[in-house]
């Protein structure tokens, strides 16, 4: 997987791996926070768990905010934390890393007391709209009736990055946009908002995607990619990754989809957790799902079928609705 953005050096990495073929251990640091301090979190992660947004992001200072706080954090060096003009003994390294800022994840603990109304949750659910009467005599089925949530989807690359290169020439921004567009349409029909970072082949950047969500207040991210690696041809299967500190609330929708995954018979390599610049910079639940292995010939030509591809679709709507209707 590799995303078409940065300082120069990143740029010739992007470059090096289109010709080459994406090696997914070669091109992490394109898009990862590897610098963050161990058991840290980001603004944008500890706003979400707060119920606030993030109205100001620098690398020196970020505000979180709703109707009734405001949450000021000061990088270091004489980094500081505020709120409501409340100053809160600070706990562990404020670090400014790729131009976000990081802090303990203690710190969630320090500043909930502090927060002024009710007690705030972790990503509120959304209020259920009315059900509908159903036909007299037909049966009602949990995994059929409607939802109301707003999901983001993200199919990776498009335009000018053209993601990892298969074994048979296929561009891995071409798999994901199908996968993601079935998603969309299986999504709807179960009464769920989608917004798509992109639905057509154009770049976006990455910082955008995750605003995306942020702006839209959403209740799940969802990025779709495809992996390869050249290391290890014969690596098969999906992977889905959340970021390093991620709530209950997260895990859960995670291990959601890759269950309903796995159990139409798409080999799991399980959950792992990745600093990834789309999950630590959105404020929702966010998940980054691989859904296959594109330097592997066998699952390259699977990707490339339409069948494969809806199947590979309905398992992730599937497990995004069933994570959905647990909140």
């Amino acid at each position: 997987m590799r995303f078409g953005k940065g300082l120069s050096v990143v740029v010739l990495v992007g470059l090096v791996a289109a010709l080459a073929g994406c090696e997914h251990e070669m091109v992490q640091a394109t898009e990862q926070y590897p610098a963050a301090p161990a058991n840290s979190i980001s603004v944008y992660q500890l706003a979400g768990r707060i119920n606030c947004q993030v109205t100001k992001s620098t690398p020196a200072c970020a505000t979180l905010a709703n109707q009734c706080n405001s949450v000021t954090i000061f990088s270091d060096p004489g980094g500081a934390i505020y709120v409501n003009g409340q100053s809160v003994s600070r706990q562990g390294q404020i670090a400014r890393v790729g131009g976000t800022i990081f802090l303990s994840e203690s710190v969630e603990e320090q500043i909930r007391p502090l927060l002024r109304g009710e007690a705030v949750p972790t990503y509120p659910p959304r209020p259920m709209p009315p059900s509908r009467t159903p036909v007299a005599g037909a049966p009602v089925s949990p995994r059929h009736s409607h939802v109301s949530a707003v999901v983001v989807l993200d199919p990776g690359h498009g335009g000018k990055d053209a993601g990892c290169i298969a074994c048979n020439g296929t561009y891995e921004k071409n798999i994901v946009l199908p996968i993601a567009l079935e998603v969309r349409r299986r999504l709807m029909d179960s009464g769920v908002k989608v917004i798509m970072t992109r639905s057509t082949d154009e770049f976006i950047e990455l910082d955008e995607r995750a605003q995306i969500a942020n702006r839209a207040g959403a209740d799940m991210f969802v990025a779709i990619h495809a992996d390869s690696t050249k290391s290890n041809s014969s690596a098969t299967g999906h992977t889905v990754y959340v970021a390093p500190g991620a709530t209950q609330t997260v895990m859960t929708m995670a291990r959601s989809v890759d269950r309903d995954m796995e159990q139409r018979g798409l080999a799991s390599r399980g959950l792992r957790h990745a600093r990834y610049r789309v999950l630590v910079n959105t404020s929702c639940p966010a998940m980054l799902v691989e859904v296959g292995y594109l330097s592997n010939r066998g699952e390259a030509g699977q990707l490339c079928s339409t069948a494969y591809r809806n199947q590979v679709a309905d398992a992730i709507a599937e497990g995004i609705l069933d994570a959905l209707r647990q909140r």
